[in-house]
């Protein structure tokens, strides 16, 4: 995992320092999520994202590929979409706990 990343990145750059942290997923051997990801039919369109990113009476929000019309189905329009989402709750009032504190590391 890790090890293979590093050694990657420093094939390809010079000067790659160790992570300060890091925390690895195991969403691979999720039996709910399988690796999958979003698709959208033959017809959908840019609405359609933005329905699946719509926040549930500001109290439940959702981020994942699917619900980034610019990025969907990768890494890239995940992680901007839990940005997002990070950000809506804040402006709203609501803190966010840090993972750490979750026992999640």
């Amino acid at each position: 995992g890790l090890k293979t990343c590093l050694q990657l990145l420093r094939n390809m750059f010079d000067d790659v320092p160790d992570p300060e942290d890091f925390w690895v997923t195991s969403w691979g051997r999720d039996r709910f999520s399988l690796m999958s990801y979003s698709y959208m039919s033959i017809g959908s369109s840019g609405k359609d994202y933005d329905h699946m990113a719509a926040d549930v009476e500001e109290k439940v929000f959702f981020a994942g590929e699917a619900t980034n019309r610019r990025f969907p189905q990768t890494v890239t329009g995940a992680y901007l979409s839990g940005i997002r989402e990070a950000c809506k709750i804040v402006e709203r009032g609501y803190s966010i706990p840090d993972y750490e504190e979750m026992g999640e590391k």
